[in-house]
């Protein structure tokens, strides 16, 4: 990515460092997990098209059991997924469907508390004369006796003799009736058995982590903004993005968004191609996991069905394997049509699909 990024002429100003991950406690991730998966969706929409939604809610539901635990004992997210607006709010209402308690503070990166009105009359609740309160009360009221040469007065100590006393009158009353905000009732947290699933901005995903990452909307207009004036930022962005994860990732990009046609980030051509579990294809994960059998799934127009769900445009068709030999294959039409049939296993890896209008 940096080499891609150094060859089109941006990160100029970047001193030269080799990434490397520290082999005694992260040497075993690596070994284990030591590709990318890049993921296209035909469409992406609220509802049934929600595919961002159940690309991740489908892996979500296989992460094996010892990494919940270790996140929830080292106090970090299970998954991360980093995007922009648009794409975390449809993700998030798809989780929550599912019963999935989601963190959605997104905080832009360096963005401080704002100070409010209230927190002037609490603190001259508890100190009528303190300099600190009358300054944020000026600041928030803007009275008329706060000119620019008035604003002088700010600085001086005490403030309280020199405040008008119509001014200081009136919000003394205010201070006397105030009362203090009831606290924020807590974000529920789900149960040590189950996954934490934060959703963050790319600016609020630097100095996070998670077992599982999940990048969405990857797409040109989107990052970046511009293909043809990319700015290092951007780069800066991916990067810290991509550098998130402590297990798998996943970059996620559509055909289609809210009518649109989209086409993928030219950020995902600068990756590696050997570092992409599955380059040039649609399909994602095909990696074990003892919590479900093995699953493939794939996005377009035709795909080879090895195993549990392809989705379409129109509707998705999902193979479930079983112990007998033989494999129940399920297909279901976003209009709520369904049909099963049962087949050989075997038969299951060399069937092709060519749905039509589609």
């Amino acid at each position: 990515m940096v080499r891609a990024a150094t060859a089109a002429g941006l990160l100029q100003g970047r001193i030269p460092k080799v990434y490397r991950y520290f082999p005694p406690s992260k040497g075993a991730d690596s070994a284990a997990h030591p590709k990318l998966h890049v993921i296209q969706t035909s469409i992406q929409k609220s509802g049934a098209g929600n595919y961002f939604g159940r690309v991740i809610t489908e892996v979500v539901q296989s992460i094996p059991a010892h990494y919940i635990k270790e996140s929830r004992e080292k106090g970090f997210p299970t998954v991360l997924i980093i995007g922009n607006k648009q794409y975390l709010t449809q993700v998030s209402a798809h989780l929550k469907e599912q019963a999935f308690i989601v963190d959605e503070k997104r905080d832009a990166e360096g963005e401080q508390e704002q100070i409010t009105r209230e927190d002037g009359l609490q603190i001259l609740k508890e100190d009528p004369e303190s300099s600190l309160g009358w300054r944020i009360m000026f600041e928030m009221d803007r009275p008329k006796c706060y000119t620019k040469a008035a604003a002088r007065m700010l600085f001086t100590k005490p403030l309280v003799p020199v405040i008008p006393k119509g001014y200081r009158d009136r919000v003394s009353a205010e201070v006397k009736k105030f009362k203090e905000p009831a606290e924020k009732p807590k974000q529920p947290q789900p149960e040590f058995r189950k996954p934490t699933i934060k959703l963050t901005s790319f600016q609020s995903a630097k100095g996070l982590s998670a077992q599982y990452v999940f990048v969405v909307g990857l797409h040109e207009g989107d990052l970046p903004r511009n293909p043809n004036k990319i700015d290092d930022i951007e780069v800066c962005k991916f990067l810290v993005a991509l550098t998130r994860t402590r297990k798998q990732c996943y970059l996620l990009w559509t055909r289609r968004f809210a009518g649109v046609i989209k086409n993928p980030s030219m950020f995902l051509n600068w990756i590696d191609r050997s570092r992409n579990r599955l380059p040039a294809t649609r399909l994602f994960g095909n990696q074990p996991s003892p919590l479900r059998p093995r699953f493939l799934s794939a996005f377009g127009h035709v795909a080879t069905l090895q195993c549990d769900t392809i989705f379409y445009k129109m509707g998705s068709v999902s193979a479930h394997e079983s112990l007998c030999g033989r494999t129940r294959v399920d297909t279901e039409i976003n209009n709520g049509l369904r049909n099963s049939l049962s087949i050989p296993s075997a038969a299951v890896s060399r069937m092709t699909l060519r749905p039509r209008g589609d």
